[in-house]
């Protein structure tokens, strides 16, 4: 179930980790999951480059993204900002920007699923807003050039009218834009 916004409720979050953690293999529930929902077209580029990754840095980024599944109000609190911000220090500015910027520039691309009706592939997953809104406000602080005309980008690509739907993602196109 989705809230107003689009973003998968706390619930609906919480019954998903449930079953997630039930029907894992004992390997799989000791090495820590990435947030991500694969077939948004950022989504399968940043699971490609985390799974790229060696375990330490995995994980940094992974305690990131779960900071960013809490990404759910219009704007960041300042515990929230701190706890993302001190694991940003922890990845390194550079790299951070890095990825955060790849990640943002794959925002025109449709989804890589293949739905019926084709419109779907146009919208963005809601379990993957959250994330999006949290990696957004993560950036806002950052003067990377680069990384500020992907959000641009990102943004508008948000708020292109998908037929039958509306905006892409009002929720991450206003949190790029913060």
């Amino acid at each position: 179930k989705t809230g107003s916004a689009g973003s998968i409720s706390k619930t609906s979050r919480g019954v998903l980790q449930r079953i997630q953690a039930l029907t894992q293999s004992e390997e799989e529930a000791t090495t820590p999951q990435i947030p991500i929902q694969p077939e948004d077209a950022w989504a399968d580029k940043a699971i490609a480059d985390l799974n790229a990754m060696d375990a330490t840095n995995k994980n940094l980024w992974i305690s990131l993204l779960e900071v960013c599944t809490r990404a759910n109000s219009t704007k960041p609190s300042g515990k929230w900002s701190k706890d993302a911000e001190s694991i940003i220090t922890k990845i390194g500015e550079e790299t951070f920007v890095g990825f955060a910027e790849a990640w943002f520039s794959q925002f025109p691309a449709k989804s890589s699923a293949r739905h019926d009706p084709s419109w779907l592939d146009d919208v963005l997953k809601p379990e993957n807003q959250d994330i999006l809104r949290g990696l957004a406000w993560c950036c806002a602080p950052r003067k990377d050039p680069k990384l500020a005309l992907a959000l641009g980008n990102a943004a508008e690509s948000c708020f292109k009218k998908v037929p039958n739907f509306g905006p892409r993602s009002k929720v991450v196109g206003n949190a790029c834009l913060y």
